[in-house]
């Protein structure tokens, strides 16, 4: 589902794994202080949303802010419509809201492996409603549920329309040295890389290879308990699991889809912090999950581990840093497999300049599973830089950039333009830039407009793909 953002801010718990201490400590402006975060959540929620940033599902504990990932393909114009209202109904909170988007989006198809791949502009328009609502139960105890329906309706690709269906429930108990958070969802849909499924601005099945478009369910669980044990000490653990099963359509790219990437995840988190001093928190953390897949002719069971540690500190109310460096295995069970292992990490800084300018830079190297042809990995790696600018309280204007790049280990036959065959490892480049508007209109009225371009740039020819967002959003909140 592609969509405007509401630029009303976002108060959500995670819905998916939850990783053990961040919002605790966010809650309590270890990692960033309050008045820095207002501004940042707004660019990030805004950077999410045009670059579809996701995570891997495995990677536990304290999660530092990622860097900016790969913009949908498509181009948007106008057409979001988001209107609200709340209504108590006994101790039930409700809140029905519509949203819309209309727009030109550039579609690969491709029903056959070794079939030409057929890309082509397409006019979209996408239609969801959605029901929330919150029962409070007592002191401390808030129970949350509700559902969203996406209609996908492309002019040309006809067999490419579809209803998708999304199923949110949680629990949550908290007081002032816990947090326990049960949860749920359950998702029907279809999406591409470009153009991925999300929840409350968040992507709920990350996939950077998925260059065609797929049908998937995925049912995912977790929970996650975090508890203080001294004013300077705090532990967290954390568990989930997810079940993802793509169509297994009749054509042989769906088959061979299915048998790479239908799975069953679970992982385990645990992590404990402690406050240096006041603006300065140490995270040790530890994440253990597995991949079994459907399908016994798969090569991609495995087990991963990663020991991190991360600093948060926040000096002042103008400057934030939040660094994590990691250890990380991928370990295969299959004896065509090769277990990889390296270093990986994140790094976030942002400061305020003035009284009206924010800048955050990140960076990021990871490993990723991979389910392109015989790779199991990928290297990414990569930075990012935004600004945001505070015309007045009502109006902000934004503008970032980033860079990454994936590397794939091992080498693969590509055909040249030419008819000739070359031998070559895979590497793809990836640029995106984006910019937005923003006005606030008293308490309840918000516009905004938003622009973005990415390009990927592979030595794979049928994986280049470029393409541009442009967006208005308006919304009203009773």
């Amino acid at each position: 589902m592609t969509y405007l953002p509401s630029y009303s801010g976002s108060t959500r718990r995670p819905s998916g794994p939850i990783p053990p201490l961040c919002s605790r400590a966010r809650e309590r402006a270890l990692c960033t202080p309050s008045g820095v975060r207002v501004t940042f959540l707004i660019l990030i929620t805004i950077i999410t949303l045009l670059c579809g940033i996701g995570s891997s599902f495995a990677q536990q504990g304290v999660r530092p802010p990622q860097a900016p990932a790969t913009p949908r393909d498509d181009v948007e114009v106008g057409a979001r419509a988001l209107l609200r209202t709340e209504l108590a109904l006994g101790p039930l909170l409700v809140r029905p809201q519509i949203g819309g988007a209309a727009g030109w989006r550039s579609v690969a198809e491709r029903y056959r492996i070794g079939d030409p791949t057929e890309i082509e502009t397409d006019f979209t328009i996408d239609v969801s409603p959605e029901i929330q609502a919150a029962l409070p139960m007592r002191t401390n105890h808030i129970l949350r549920f509700g559902a969203r329906l996406d209609y996908n309706w492309f002019a040309r690709r006809k067999a490419l329309r579809k209803l998708d269906v999304i199923v949110p429930a949680s629990y949550e108990y908290s007081s002032e040295r816990t947090l326990l958070t049960v949860a749920n969802l359950f998702v029907d849909g279809s999406q591409d890389f470009l153009d991925p499924v999300t929840f409350e601005d968040e992507v709920v099945l990350p996939e950077y290879e998925l260059d065609y478009r797929h049908s998937f369910r995925s049912n995912s669980s977790s929970a996650a308990f975090e508890f203080d044990l001294t004013r300077t000490i705090m532990l967290g653990v954390s568990a989930s699991q997810r079940i993802v099963r793509y169509d297994e359509l009749e054509d042989v790219l769906s088959v061979e889809n299915a048998i790479r990437r239908n799975r069953d995840d679970h992982a385990l988190g645990a992590s404990i912090g402690f406050r240096l001093i006041p603006s300065t928190t140490l995270f040790l953390t530890y994440a253990w999950a597995d991949s079994i897949p459907e399908f016994a002719e798969s090569i991609r069971e495995r087990e991963q581990d990663r020991f991190g540690v991360s600093l948060a500190s926040s000096p002042s109310r103008r400057f934030v840093t939040n660094v994590s460096v990691g250890y990380k295995r991928l370990l295969y069970t299959h004896s065509e497999a090769d277990d990889v292992e390296g270093v990986t990490g994140n790094a976030l800084v942002s400061t305020v300049l003035g009284d009206r300018v924010v800048v955050d830079l990140t960076g990021e190297r990871d490993l990723y599973p991979s389910y392109w042809r015989d790779n199991l990995y990928f290297d990414r790696y990569g930075g990012g830089a935004a600004i945001t600018l505070a015309v007045t309280r009502a109006v902000r204007l934004g503008a970032g950039g980033g860079y990454h790049i994936h590397e794939y280990p091992n080498e693969t036959i590509e055909t040249l333009p030419t008819g000739a065959q070359s031998v070559v490892s895979r590497v793809d480049e990836l640029w995106e830039y984006l910019g937005f508007f923003q006005w606030t209109l008293g308490s309840t009225h918000s516009i905004g407009a938003r622009a973005g371009w990415t390009e990927r740039a592979s030595n794979f020819d049928e994986y280049n793909r470029e393409g541009l967002i442009l967006g208005a959003g308006y919304s009203i909140v009773y």
